[in-house]
């Protein structure tokens, strides 16, 4: 199975576990990769897990796009559209209190006419994220030694070892996160660390995924899809 080298002297960590998913097709071997060009060759495989979603967050750094309109969009490396705090703060109140419920006024909650509106605000859709390895660069940072995330991947298991053996709501990364997020930021600016951790969210995790794939992945899943049709056919 093919892998980049692991750091050597890992530290006890916590662990969680994963699920590989391969995706590699033989036609794919035919594009023109070039870590010149962010974009060398990726793993054929990406991993599925969860974790609370205050951890998550704060094992995350977010990769903004910075270029003016004049930049020429292969040299506008960021990946996320500047964040919108009203869109994480719609997201947070769905989150606690449901859909109708987390639109009405605060008046309306209290005068106790409107309780069956309040419902579950379950988040099922995936965090895309990249795990970023030893070697990695954003703007001359790296990830701390002590920081790195590593993916143990063998025939036996996969394994998601994190930089501490017990998260708290103090830990912050040393230098640069060990985590970019590719899709779903608003999603997790929505938690702050006063959040309930036992609320965690799935996560779709690619490992040494080079920028350009980043924002060409953000690209197919944010742009490129058709809206669906309101109209009846």
């Amino acid at each position: 199975m093919e892998s980049r080298k692991k750091p050597e002297g890992i530290q006890e960590s916590r662990e969680l576990p994963a699920i590989r998913v391969p995706q590699w097709l033989d036609g794919w071997d035919r594009v023109k990769f070039s870590a010149k060009l962010h974009r060398r060759k990726p793993l054929p495989t990406f991993y599925l897990f969860s974790m609370p979603a205050v951890e998550l967050r704060s094992l995350c750094g977010i990769q903004r796009r910075q270029s003016l309109e004049m930049t020429p969009r292969a040299a506008d490396l960021g990946i996320q559209r500047q964040h919108d705090p009203e869109r994480s703060e719609e997201i947070r109140q769905f989150v606690e209190y449901g859909y109708p419920w987390s639109t009405l006024s605060e008046a309306k909650r209290e005068s106790g006419q409107f309780s069956n509106f309040r419902k579950p605000g379950w988040l099922p859709t995936a965090i895309v994220i990249n795990i970023l390895e030893s070697t990695d660069e954003r703007e001359n940072a790296r990830v701390a030694s002590s920081d790195v995330v590593v993916v143990e991947d063998d025939a036996q298991c996969c394994k998601i070892r994190l930089p501490y053996k017990t998260w708290s709501k103090n830990w912050r990364p040393s230098a640069l996160p060990p985590f970019e997020v590719i899709d779903g930021q608003h999603h997790l600016f929505a938690f702050d660390v006063n959040a309930d951790n036992r609320f965690e969210l799935p996560v779709v995790a690619f490992h040494g995924l080079d920028i350009s794939w980043q924002a060409y992945l953000f690209w197919t899943i944010n742009i490129k899809p058709k809206r669906i049709n309101p109209r009846p056919c």
